[in-house]
């Protein structure tokens, strides 16, 4: 019977849902734009001065950049579980701190994207003139941004969920390779060296 690397399947779920969550925020931001005449609606003023199209942007390729990165790392931890169920000994030869650090750095990227959409989005929408009720105006567009702002923000949380993971692969893959140098099924990356029975 198979068994089933647990920790490359939670992996290849989260990135899977990473990369559907960024799909999700780039669609909803597209259609939303379309009902601003092709404008970004973040950050819109009273001011007659075109709105910039630089925050819309930045979220979007932000938003594409991870899509593609969270679908590669789904294929190869997806891959990684079927070799994994056959030999249980693959998964602490994958590469872990690669991951972990340009898991780090993408969180930190879509948080900062999370923050610029909701401040953005609160900015426009508190914005109420006569000509301007509310952004709920716009029914449609407005369920749209809303989609997108909750859907960054949990994408948020999985690239902590998949920090979290990798850590603790990372920290597992530390102490297996220690037992494997002692040939000690008792020993680990944190024995006491005064208890190691010298070899020389």
């Amino acid at each position: 019977m198979a068994i089933v690397h647990c920790q490359l399947l939670f992996s290849t779920i989260l990135y899977s849902l990473v990369c559907l969550g960024s799909i999700i925020v780039i669609s909803t931001i597209a259609y939303a734009k379309s009902y601003s005449n092709g404008a970004c609606y973040l950050f819109i003023k009273n001011d007659p001065p075109e709105p910039s199209a630089l925050p819309c942007s930045v979220i979007i390729y932000s938003s594409g950049a991870a899509s593609v990165y969270a679908l590669i790392m789904a294929i190869y931890h997806g891959y990684g579980t079927v070799v994994a169920s056959r030999d249980s000994h693959i998964g602490r030869t994958m590469w872990v701190m690669p991951w972990l650090l340009i898991n780090s750095f993408s969180m930190v990227l879509i948080f900062i994207c999370a923050c610029v959409y909701s401040i953005g989005l609160h900015l426009t929408c508190s914005d109420t003139t006569e000509e301007k009720s509310s952004c709920s105006a716009i029914s449609e567009a407005y369920k749209s941004t809303i989609v997108a702002e909750v859907t960054e923000w949990i994408d948020v949380v999985l690239w902590g969920c998949l920090m979290g993971i990798e850590g603790i692969r990372l920290a597992r893959n530390r102490r297996a390779r220690s037992r494997e140098v002692y040939v000690d099924p008792t020993t680990s990356d944190t024995v006491n060296i005064g208890n190691i029975t010298p070899s020389a």
